[in-house]
């Protein structure tokens, strides 16, 4: 009879270990998780959510990104998972990618570090996650209950996926050119 491991790889200088007790999954190490839903990865080795019921998901300080699917249930691609109550991140996370925290239904709030200064397609980084009460970023609930959008959006940039730039304006132009008009920022510092 096989045993159902309880730790393994899932990132070059990266581990994961599952307390069934607990239902804690932990990712601890150095550096990047692996990104899953390739033809290399398919699906983290805890995926499997009728094995790995999570309810506390825990990843440690030295973990610099979170790569795709990384929590998400591969037992039923069209469920969402219901179990994952609440999430720890670390200081040390600068990066969460596309569908990193997929479609966990259950998850109430979520708080970024500081230091986060990448999210990948933003809008699926925490796709699905429908009782998403407030997404708590730089100490600020960024859910738009009491944002000032206006203010906050002047702080943030975004690369969009389809860009539909300003034809007659090279990359930096089109770069440049909101910093000038929004921000009234000399061109010296925009650029």
């Amino acid at each position: 009879e096989n045993e159902t491991p309880t730790s393994g790889s899932c990132g070059e200088n990266v581990t994961w270990s599952y307390d069934a007790d607990t239902q804690t999954l932990t990712i601890s190490g150095s550096g990047a998780t692996y990104d899953y839903g390739s033809k290399v990865a398919k699906a983290p080795p805890y995926a499997d959510s009728s094995v790995y019921p999570i309810k506390h998901f825990v990843v440690d300080e030295g973990i610099t990104k979170i790569g795709k699917y990384v929590l998400y249930s591969y037992v039923n691609s069209a469920a969402a998972n219901t179990t994952v109550l609440d999430i720890k991140l670390p200081e040390s996370l600068t990066e969460v990618s596309t569908y990193a925290i997929y479609k966990n239904a259950a998850l109430k709030s979520i708080t970024f570090p500081k230091n986060v200064t990448s999210f990948s397609a933003t809008g699926s980084t925490i796709y699905g996650c429908t009782a998403l009460e407030e997404i708590i970023f730089e100490g600020k609930d960024i859910s738009g209950k009491e944002l000032n959008l206006s203010q906050y959006r002047a702080r943030v940039g975004m690369v969009f996926q389809q860009f539909n730039l300003f034809n007659n304006m090279n990359a930096l132009e089109n770069c440049v050119c909101p910093q000038l008009t929004v921000l009234h920022r000399k061109r010296e510092e925009a650029e």
